[in-house]
């Protein structure tokens, strides 16, 4: 398998239509909807510091990544991959890249409590074997429309952070990615 990845440049425009709703079937899939951005703004970039990056292997899309450059973080908004090439390593390779893209930024992401479900549960345990660790702060997902709900999540991070970092980062992440205040 040999991936592509465009950590800066890359965008929907690469990609065929019957491709992306392939990619959009698997994105609503794999997230419940109160996690979901809605697909038109994924596929028209909102600010410059968000990136969407299709996974290819050559001229095949196996998935993406929406992904927000904030200062000294990447923050990983969502990791969709096709069911059909789930259990080849692909997340992994796929982490692995952000990771060696952060340099020395913090990749942090946002996932699901333990007890939400089984996904939820693997979902962290993937994570963790990938050096990842879930950070000491109560931590709400804002919702991304007036109809969605708020979702109480854990952040992630490549890095244990100091209270105070974890504070700008949830300031940052509600400022720029959700357009929110917090309460």
């Amino acid at each position: 398998m040999i991936l592509n990845f465009d950590f800066n440049g890359a965008s929907a425009s690469s990609l065929s239509s019957a491709e992306l709703e392939t990619l959009r079937s698997a994105y609503l899939e794999s997230f419940p909807a109160d996690e979901q951005r809605p697909w038109e703004q994924i596929l028209n970039p909102m600010a410059e510091e968000f990136r969407f990056v299709p996974i290819c292997d050559q001229d095949e899309a196996l998935g993406f990544a929406t992904l927000w450059v904030l200062g000294k973080v990447v923050y990983v908004e969502h990791l969709v991959t096709l069911q059909q090439s789930r259990g080849r390593g692909l997340g992994t390779r796929v982490i692995e890249s952000i990771l060696e893209y952060c340099g020395e930024r913090t990749l942090v992401l946002e996932v699901e409590h333990k007890g939400a479900s089984d996904m939820a549960s693997r979902r962290i345990g993937f994570y963790r074997r990938l050096g990842l660790s879930i950070q000491p702060i109560d931590y709400l997902q804002p919702p991304y429309t007036s109809e969605g709900a708020a979702v109480p999540l854990h952040l992630m991070c490549s890095k244990d952070l100091p209270l105070s970092d974890l504070e700008q980062i949830k300031a940052d992440l509600y400022r720029y990615v959700y357009r929110a205040e917090i309460d």
